[in-house]
This record gives structure tokens, C-alpha cells and sequence, in this order.
């Protein structure tokens, strides 16, 4: 009897180690989990804030623009600015850097659709930039004429 309940005592110390084992690979599991989703969040948040960079290059690229054509002069630089700022953070956003990796296969459909949109964009800015010296004696001209 002695060795049945030994044999038996032996079964249960093996199945809660077993158990104890099983138990700390799931905390473990779930700890690696929950580091790769904060990685993930933080990757995320990198993400948000260069598109809303990207939306302000945008929002600026329309002011600037509308106050270049109109003759403001300093306006033709800060045009000429964000033209060039607007290729550099989509390239950030596409194919990350040293601190950033890249956002992955799923968002190739998204930034291809804004870099379509962006070669016209950049170059209405760049026949605006192209066009300075027209733009200021036309401007100029008139102010002339209406003063």
C-alpha cells in the first residue's frame, strides 16, 4: 500500500509540476506579449505623429501658396520650405530610420495613393516657385496701377 500511494504522490507531484511549468511559460507568454504591443503602440504613435506633420506641411503648402501668388515675398520661401520638408517626412513615414521601423506592407496602398497625390501637389508648388519673378512684377504692376 506504502508504494501505491507513493506512485501516486509521485503523479501528483509531477502533474502540478507540470502545471507550475505550464503556468510561468503563459506569464512569461503574456509578458512578451504585452511588451511587443507597447513597442507596437509606441511604433504607432511615431506613425500618427509624422502623418499629422505631414497633414500641417500640407495645411501650410496651401497658405503659402495662395499668399505667394498673391506677391508676398517671404511667402515664395516658406513655400519653397515645406516643399522641400513634405518629400523628407513621407520617406519617414515609408521607410522609418534608426529609431523607427517601418510601418509594414499594409500601408504601401495608403502611401502610394498620397505620393500620386503629392507629385501633383509638388509641382503646382514648384511652377509657383517657378514663376517668382512673374508673380511679383505682375503683383507689383498692379498695385502700381490701383495706387
Amino acid at each position: 500500500m506504502t508504494s501505491k500511494k507513493g506512485k501516486e504522490s509521485g503523479r501528483l507531484d509531477s502533474v502540478l509540476i507540470a502545471a507550475a511549468g505550464g503556468l510561468v511559460l503563459a506569464i512569461a507568454g503574456l509578458g512578451v506579449n504585452m511588451m511587443q504591443m507597447t513597442a507596437g503602440a509606441e511604433q504607432d504613435d511615431q506613425y500618427r505623429s509624422i502623418a499629422s506633420e505631414l497633414r500641417v506641411i500640407t495645411q501650410d503648402i496651401n497658405v503659402e501658396a495662395r499668399e505667394a501668388f498673391s506677391g508676398g515675398k517671404v511667402s515664395f520661401v516658406e513655400l519653397s520650405k515645406s516643399r522641400k520638408d513634405f518629400p523628407a517626412q513621407l520617406d519617414l513615414l515609408r521607410n522609418g530610420n534608426d529609431d523607427l521601423a517601418a510601418p509594414g506592407e499594409s500601408m504601401n496602398s495608403y502611401l502610394d495613393a498620397i505620393e500620386a497625390q503629392w507629385s501633383q501637389v509638388g509641382a503646382d508648388a514648384d511652377a509657383i516657385l517657378a514663376a517668382t519673378d512673374r508673380i511679383l512684377f505682375v503683383r507689383n504692376a498692379s498695385q502700381n496701377l490701383n495706387n
